[in-house]
């Protein structure tokens, strides 16, 4: 996407906090699949095969990674080997992505903190996110309804 970026956005286009309007608008508008429907794919999932799907919030991955990763073990297997357990969490800590990222002089991964995309919006990126994605928002559980797009005045949860 990098050439796409730099048409729409210019040289600076991988720095967020000089263009995220029109990348939010941009994401919405030119991508068939975008963060809304990813999400509320996997939402509308759930509700049909309860069995068969398990979703697991970064947030919480993130705060109890170990005990997070069990309750999605226990949902879907019903039992929980605990050295696979604490293989899995160490192998995949954080820290440790970002090592492995930068040896591969490529990175995806920012922060690794919770509530951090809040940091990158305006409040116009807000609207218009809040536009075509905020029910899925709602509904994912991120927010209670849409008075988040109030960045200023909102204490945001994670």
């Amino acid at each position: 996407y990098g050439d796409v970026y730099a048409e729409l956005f210019g040289g600076n286009y991988d720095d967020p906090g000089k263009n995220i309007e029109l990348y939010v608008d941009y994401i919405f508008t030119h991508r068939k699949h975008h963060w809304g429907r990813h999400v509320k794919g996997w939402l509308d999932k759930k509700r049909q095969h309860p069995e068969t799907i398990v979703i697991a919030r970064y947030e919480e991955l993130v705060r109890e990674t170990r005990e997070a990763f069990i309750q999605v073990l226990l949902e879907k297997y019903g039992s929980v080997k605990e050295e696979f357990v604490n293989s899995a969490v160490e192998r995949q800590q954080f820290e440790r992505q970002i090592k492995r990222s930068e040896d591969q002089h490529r990175t995806f991964l920012r922060k690794g903190k919770t509530g951090d995309w809040r940091n990158w919006f305006t409040p116009e990126s807000a609207r218009i996110f809040d536009k075509y994605a905020g029910d899925v928002l709602i509904e994912a559980g991120y927010e209670q309804d849409h008075s988040w797009i109030d960045l200023e005045n909102n204490d945001h949860r994670d």
